[in-house]
């Protein structure tokens, strides 16, 4: 649990800070935390397999690293996991700020940039399709960079 001590403890410091900057995200995992110090009792059974299952499932991830390191060799096997890591989902491979972005655009010939928040559009009604808030308006990643920009027809 190493990394995620802070976030899945009982007191977090700060909690409303946390929630205030990563949002529905950080209550998932604070949610997450709250049901790993208080699990749901299983049967002595039940544990059992659960145990089991946890070992054997953990185990046949390490042999399937160790043979694909032995098969492919260690550069092509670190090429692979930074592959999988770069097609896993959300990772960046440019950090842009409010400035470097609409100098981008600019470049770009993008016209009236301006900076905005996750409910803010040129687009009419932009604020009802909650595709960056949740549905009580909240914004579903407040550490996210809204930018906003119109190409002109040419």
């Amino acid at each position: 649990m190493g990394r995620w001590k802070i976030i899945f403890s009982e007191n977090i410091p700060n909690q409303d800070f946390v929630l205030k900057r990563l949002g529905a995200e950080a209550q998932a995992l604070i949610d997450i935390g709250h049901h790993l110090r208080n699990p749901v009792p299983l049967k002595k059974k039940d544990r059992h397999v659960q145990n089991f299952a946890f070992i054997f499932f953990s185990q046949l991830d390490k042999i399937r690293n160790r043979v694909l390191k032995i098969i492919l060799g260690l550069d092509d096997y670190q090429a692979l996991r930074i592959g999988k890591f770069r097609l896993s989902g959300e990772n960046h491979q440019w950090m842009y700020d409010r400035y470097s972005l609409a100098n981008e655009l600019k470049k770009c010939n993008f016209q009236f940039i301006v900076h905005r928040t996750a409910s803010e559009s040129y687009i009419p009604h932009w604020k009802s399709f909650n595709l960056d808030t949740e549905a009580d308006g909240t914004v579903y990643k407040p550490d996210s960079l809204f930018m906003e920009a119109i190409k002109p027809f040419t």
